[in-house]
């Protein structure tokens, strides 16, 4: 598939992303493949280009990376553990979609911040 992927941490008028052809993903089994129709990319993915997510919070981005969330798209394959959805069912997915839960941050109502979050992008 086609994707802009950031490969390193740099101002964005010093072109940081590449636009590139990656492996197609394959869901793990308690996943799902998404084909996305629709993509948020705003200032947080700005700040994960720049590197201002570890100035302010101390957490690096992790490279390379597809950047973008809040999608919305259509379920295309399924893992073998999966339930309650259908391939061709329409979706949305927020940004964070797992987190530890045992760490300070969860602890604290601060997910955001947890350095074993899964996010989407």
């Amino acid at each position: 598939m086609k994707a802009q992927l950031l490969t390193r941490i740099d101002k964005i008028e010093n072109h940081p992303l590449s636009y590139t052809t990656v492996d197609d993903p394959k869901p793990e089994p308690d996943e799902v493949l998404i084909k996305i129709k629709a993509c948020g990319v705003c200032y947080s993915s700005l700040g994960m280009i720049e590197g201002e997510f570890k100035e302010i919070f101390g957490i690096p981005a992790k490279l390379p990376i597809i950047l973008g969330h809040e999608i919305t798209g259509i379920v295309e394959e399924l893992g073998s553990q999966t339930s309650g959805l259908q391939v061709g069912d329409r979706v949305g997915v927020q940004v964070f979609w797992k987190t530890d839960g045992t760490c300070e941050y969860c602890q604290t109502g601060r997910e955001n911040l947890c350095l074993n979050r899964q996010t989407t992008g």
